[in-house]
């Protein structure tokens, strides 16, 4: 499980908690930039995440490097995936492309090749606009979309309907037991 957590010197780092063992969580990346939302590749051995360390919010991918990883996967680099700003990275089922929101909101699609232990990001492809609420400008904010393992993206997005339907909440309803008349 991945998560970020504050620190007062590095600001925001991506940690992980595995899910089988000792479950003891260990640090995945800290510099003295914004790292959060991240996110690992279907075959577990990248991880795509956002930073500000070029003074926006881009998304970026590299090696996935658990504790007891040999230190030359370690040495990996870094490759920034986003061209004009981007948050919010996930990956395709195949892990053949990484999405992002674009601060327009436009959701973008990045083929990626694998060689080795380096990668080569294509030219972003705009798929569609949204209107999802916010594109993770604020460090910390939750993501809007997620992609199913079939492909299909599913959108938080702002409602331009003025009517809001009323809820009706019904209480004590058991339709299993008969109504009792004294």
């Amino acid at each position: 499980v991945l998560y970020h957590s504050l620190s007062p010197q590095t600001q925001r780092d991506l940690w992980a908690v595995p899910t089988t063992g000792d479950a003891v969580p260990f640090l995945v990346l800290q510099t003295p930039f914004n790292e959060l939302l991240g996110r690992i590749s279907p075959d577990g051995r990248w991880l795509a995440y956002q930073s500000d360390e070029s003074g926006r919010l881009e998304v970026y991918v590299r090696a996935f490097v658990t504790p007891d990883a040999s230190s030359t996967a370690a040495a990996g680099g870094q490759w920034q995936i986003s061209t004009e700003g981007g948050a919010y990275g996930r990956w395709s089922p195949d892990g053949q492309e990484l999405y992002y929101l674009d601060p327009r909101r436009s959701m973008m699609a990045v083929p990626l090749t694998f060689s080795g232990d380096s990668i080569e990001a294509g030219i972003p492809e705009l798929l569609f606009t949204s209107s999802v609420h916010g594109w993770g400008a604020v460090p910390g904010s939750n993501p809007q979309y997620d992609v199913a393992a079939d492909g299909r993206f599913l959108l938080n997005v702002f409602s331009d309907e003025g009517a809001v339907a009323p809820i009706t909440l019904i209480q004590n309803w058991n339709p299993g037991v008969e109504a009792v008349s004294k």
